[in-house]
């Protein structure tokens, strides 16, 4: 089985301007937080500013995304979604959006990349429950036996 990689963009963020940005967050919600919580201590019947307190929420929010990107760039994985969308990845220290592409090499249908569940619990009545085991796949459109697992790791481009 092979696949290509068309990159749909290719982003000049690095993993040391993601660990900037979360540390500078990161100390603006703590100047948020407490602002707020100082403003609640101070009036009980007052209740906080409500700059401040979206000021915390929102910079306690970019800075778990600045987080979140800040490990795809280090641990260079991809990051599979739905199959309309490209996936995250992390590639050279730096983030991208990627396309994956191929061709079954049994019956040369088109394969799609998905987060395929491979183990679940099963209910009373014999139906799929909680799902245990997700793995990274290329399945074939026309059958679904035919499917391979990719790595999360760096994308391979051929």
């Amino acid at each position: 089985m092979q696949y290509t990689t068309k990159w749909h963009w290719t982003s000049p963020v690095t993993q040391s301007m993601l660990g900037w940005l979360s540390a500078v967050l990161g100390v603006v919600s703590l100047v948020g937080g407490f602002q707020t919580v100082s403003s609640v201590l101070s009036s009980v019947t007052q209740g906080p500013p409500l700059f401040w307190a979206f000021l915390f929420v929102g910079s306690l929010g970019m800075c778990l995304l600045a987080v979140g990107l800040f490990r795809v760039t280090k641990n260079e994985t991809q990051h599979l979604g739905p199959s309309l969308l490209p996936a995250l990845t992390g590639w050279g220290h730096r983030l991208g959006l990627a396309r994956f592409s191929g061709q079954c090499t049994e019956c040369m249908g088109h394969l799609k990349f998905y987060n395929k569940p491979m183990s679940w619990l099963l209910n009373g009545d014999g139906s799929r429950g909680e799902t245990l085991s997700r793995r990274y796949v290329a399945e074939c459109a026309l059958d679904a036996d035919h499917y391979w697992t990719i790595s999360k790791g760096k994308p391979r481009t051929t």
